[in-house]
């Protein structure tokens, strides 16, 4: 196939992609009519990755923080949005299982203070002494909840999701009533795309 006069503009283009700790290793490119596209663009990335290209969505989350067995507050690591970030879901993910006894109960909150609940307020995720499984997963966007009998996560309504500057956010675990008959572990996420 003979070479396409874009092939070196692409290489070019390709050259200021890499950056430290980002590097394009792989690259196809095919040509058609007066058309180069780019077909295979392979990166790996070592660590966290934060993503403040327009249009791109990314994730980020906590390290695993332990829910210990007595009554009271956990927060979570806090998180750093960039500015021009539109959140597009929040949710906890149970690493694992919280045993509750009969009258024991866990909430979550998710707020831009410590303690806070400007974006997600207080939901219990499970009925008195049902336990939350490992591998669960409450989120706003899916829906999901820990337990049957649990309260679905949902943004506080009227509560700006769209920052203009970066913002921190703040999750908390609430252990009430009683005390747990054995603690578990779990992480918070933040989802984002960044519409600047």
């Amino acid at each position: 196939m003979p070479s396409s006069p874009n092939v070196p503009r692409l290489k070019k283009m390709l050259e200021g992609f890499t950056m430290p700790s980002v590097t394009a290793t792989t690259v196809t490119a095919t040509s058609g009519t007066c058309n180069t596209q780019l077909t295979t663009l392979s990166s790996s990335f070592t660590g966290p990755a934060t993503v403040t290209g327009t249009g791109l969505e990314t994730c980020q989350f906590t390290a695993t923080t332990d829910i210990p067995v007595g009554t009271g507050d956990t927060s979570f690591p806090t998180l750093t949005i960039p500015a021009g970030a539109m959140i597009t879901d929040m949710g906890f993910q149970f690493v694992t299982q919280c045993t509750l006894d009969s009258t024991s109960t866990v909430s979550v909150k998710v707020g831009s203070a410590a303690s806070g609940s400007q974006w997600i307020s207080a939901k219990q995720l499970s009925t008195a002494g049902e336990n939350i499984p490992v591998g669960t997963v409450a989120s706003v966007a899916l829906g999901t909840k820990v337990q049957s009998g649990g309260t679905a996560l949902a943004f506080v309504d009227g509560q700006f999701l769209h920052v203009t500057t970066s913002d921190t956010v703040h999750a908390t675990a609430t252990v009430g009533t009683a005390d747990l008959t054995s603690g578990g572990s779990g992480r918070f996420y933040v989802k984002y795309t960044i519409l600047k």
